[in-house]
């Protein structure tokens, strides 16, 4: 199936994006793949030529995109090869972190596509990324830090994902070290302890459920990755001390006000927005405002730039592979519809930061 013909079969699909956007959007990360991960580049170059020469292929994809219409091109492309992951972690498989090669995975994705069809098109038919780095939390943490003076506070984590954000706070668990530019005082607020009251850990799945541990855990890593995982099961066990951090399962894009408004002092959404469309966007963005008190603060950290032409005040971008497209924004409970950008990092994995373009107006009200 050709792209021409993919793009003149797909007039009638609407204002949605079409099925050859997510073919742009597999391309466009084979040459600049999400941590520059080589089996993830090659792994996208195989996608690439299977949906030109394999019809069965490309109609599978096709078919399974088309079926979830709230799903962006590239949240697809970034379950899809979460989905691949998954089946092959929990088959005891890693041979593909190896893969440099689209000849290494061709035979592999014509192979799970069809004796794990089912598998993995529940998984596209049903599932969310769920990625949690607690060093993601580098961020949210420093900002809170400098700017609450240790007063006691009430925070809430909109798609919390593995719930490590909040039950870290708690226990004061380290970051891993940051190249922090001039970001000079940034050690100090992260290593200051939080006065956490009470934490609200929101998200659509249970972290807790065994099924949903692998599934976070599959969506976690580059494959590059995976010899960090036991550190990060060593870190959730420590993280099993937490108290003060309850856990509620709601889904953000049809919130049912079960949350007190302007409770929380603070709220925090990592790395979860740029996965939604965005009118859904501008549902979880009204929620984090209608739970934060007016002068509490929001937190949203994301790959994503200030942007007034836009609803919501930003524009969120598939930028994993551009430098220091990551980056944390603040708002506040009483000036909700501006956003300032504080920080800006190198990616995605916050382990070198600069100062966002609104850095010296916001910390100049840090303690």
């Amino acid at each position: 199936m050709t792209i021409e013909r993919i793009k003149g079969e797909e007039s009638s699909l609407g204002r949605r994006p079409l099925f050859s956007s997510v073919v742009d959007v597999f391309r466009e990360q084979a040459e600049k793949p999400p941590g520059g991960d080589s089996s993830i580049a090659s792994c996208y170059r195989a996608v690439g030529s299977l949906i030109e020469s394999d019809a069965d292929f490309a109609s599978f994809l096709r078919s399974s995109y088309e079926e979830r219409p709230n799903m962006t091109p590239s949240h697809f492309v970034n379950l899809f090869f979460r989905g691949i992951q998954y089946i092959k972690m929990y088959g005891h498989d890693f041979d593909y972190v190896s893969y440099g090669d689209a000849f290494d995975w061709e035979p592999e994705l014509k192979r799970l596509t069809t004796e794990n069809r089912k598998q993995l098109q529940e998984i596209l038919l049903t599932k969310d990324t769920a990625t949690t780095v607690y060093q993601r939390y580098a961020g949210p943490k420093a900002l809170v830090a400098a700017l609450t003076n240790g007063r006691e506070l009430k925070i809430a984590d909109l798609g919390c994902g593995a719930n490590y954000g909040l039950r870290g706070f708690e226990l004061n668990e380290p970051f891993e070290q940051i190249e922090n530019g001039s970001v000079d005082p940034l050690n100090v607020w992260l290593e200051r302890p939080l006065n956490l009251s009470e934490g609200l850990a929101v998200d659509k799945v249970n972290p807790e459920d065994p099924e949903v541990k692998y599934w976070i855990m599959a969506c976690s890593f580059y494959p590059k990755e995976l010899a960090n995982v036991e550190n990060v099961k060593q870190m959730e066990e420590r993280l099993k001390q937490s108290k003060k951090v309850r856990f509620l399962q709601e889904d953000l894009i049809s919130p049912t006000n079960i949350i007190s408004g302007g409770y929380f002092d603070a709220v925090i959404l990592s790395t979860m927005l740029y996965q939604h469309h965005p009118e859904d966007r501008l549902v979880i963005l009204e929620e984090a405002r209608r739970i934060v008190n007016p002068s509490g603060l929001i937190i949203v950290q994301d790959f994503a730039k200030k942007d007034f032409s836009e609803k919501s005040g930003l524009r969120f971008e598939n930028a994993w592979f551009n430098n220091f497209g990551y980056r944390t924004f603040l708002s506040t409970g009483d000036q909700s519809d501006r956003f300032f950008e504080v920080f800006k990092w190198a990616d995605g994995r916050c382990h070198q930061v600069r100062p966002g373009q609104d850095y010296p107006l916001v910390m100049s009200k840090a303690a």
